[in-house]
């Protein structure tokens, strides 16, 4: 079985990665309308198709994160939990290999496809930082409790700081984490 991109994340991306919207102030951290969001978002789930305007990129922004928010299981799999909070105890030094441990050799090969994708588009809103003031920092605030989360998807204050770290760090790091 190929390993696919779900087409919702698909249009997101594709939507958000062209310069406009990339280069916008704040991407992933606004909010949009509540209403709008839930109109596309039916539309969605029913298989309609959507197409976004060039002023809805916080709607799309909004999308994305929902998307992977609402997944029954997290991207960075409920197994890799524990070894993603206790990242923040490892030696500097010993980082690159454990987070390429993780992602290279216990994520699912679905999982990997579809983090590899989702990494690859957030580089570029990095690449952009000094316009749309998104850093892997920010970026990992936004996206770490989107990506890993517990089996009791409760998220205990503890344990978001070093999702975040973790996340920043595969944001930092990606093309060396990343097979191609």
């Amino acid at each position: 079985q190929q390993a696919h991109i779900p087409p919702i994340l698909t249009k997101c991306v594709d939507f958000l990665s062209h310069p406009d919207c990339l280069e916008t102030e704040g991407i992933f951290r606004r909010s949009a309308n509540a209403a709008v969001v839930r109109e596309l978002q039916a539309k969605i789930d029913r298989g309609e198709n959507v197409e976004f305007e060039p002023h809805d990129v916080h709607i799309a922004a909004v999308i994305l994160k929902t998307f992977l928010r609402e997944l029954s299981h997290p991207i960075l799999t409920y197994q890799l939990y524990d070894s993603i909070i206790h990242f923040a105890d490892l030696p500097k030094e010993s980082r690159l290999s454990y987070c390429q441990d993780l992602v290279i050799k216990k994520l699912p090969d679905q999982n990997y496809v579809v983090l590899k994708f989702l990494v690859e588009f957030i580089s570029l809103v990095i690449d952009r930082c000094d316009m749309n003031k998104m850093t892997a920092a920010n970026l990992a605030v936004v996206f770490g409790p989107n990506l890993a989360w517990s089996n009791d998807k409760l998220m205990s204050l503890t344990s978001i700081g070093p999702i975040n770290m973790f996340t920043e760090y595969l944001f930092s790091n990606m093309h060396e984490i990343f097979v191609i």
